[in-house]
């Protein structure tokens, strides 16, 4: 009997298969295959069925051992794609490609799973209002560096603004000019000195 949390696992990795004919055609060919997957400190091992879909898995040795950070299930959650580098896979290379690629193509319509529960106005302002707050740290952190910058060159001329930058790099090139010059009319007159 599996554990609540394997059936919960299963559950949802088959909710998000159920719909991706695809996805479980490519996985039904690793039919009987058991992948381990770790992530932070805990250890679940599922087994792939003849329709393509996870079940629980008879006890034996995985054929694949997927170790996940932590960190880069946040960041693949959140879209950025390059934290699969820092997964590590061990054990049957042709299930670890498969996955990988059903990983990487499948994705979760969440808000027509909440229409079934809430109805279609209320999940699409649901989903609006948390595409929303989603966004809301980047778009703060943006948004306080940007008043940080003026405040320190309007405000308080801590800073000096992009005119007396240009100025003053001009300045440095022609006096670089002056001394390059300077130095050629100083050897010129050391040749031609009598020593």
């Amino acid at each position: 009997m599996p554990e609540p949390l394997d059936r919960a696992l299963i559950a949802a990795l088959n909710h998000l298969l159920d719909p991706a004919d695809w996805a479980r055609r490519r996985l039904e060919t690793h039919a009987g295959k058991r992948v381990c997957i770790r992530m932070a400190g805990a250890e679940r091992t599922l087994a792939v069925d003849t329709a393509g879909r996870f079940a629980p898995a008879e006890p034996g040795e995985p054929d694949l051992c997927l170790d996940i950070p932590l960190a880069a299930a946040v960041a693949l959650r959140a879209g950025r794609t390059e934290a699969r580098r820092s997964v590590r896979a061990v054990g049957d290379a042709a299930l670890a490609a498969d996955l990988a690629y059903v990983a990487a193509h499948l994705s979760w319509d969440g808000e027509a799973d909440l229409a079934r529960v809430v109805g279609d106005v209320a999940a699409r302002r649901i989903a609006v209002a948390a595409r929303a707050l989603a966004r809301l740290p980047a778009d703060a952190a943006t948004t306080l560096a940007r008043s940080a910058g003026r405040f320190a060159v309007d405000e308080r001329s801590m800073l000096p603004d992009r005119a007396q930058i240009d100025a003053w790099a001009d300045a440095v090139d022609r006096l670089r000019d002056d001394v390059e010059r300077l130095a050629a009319r100083l050897e010129r007159l050391e040749r031609g000195a009598p020593r």
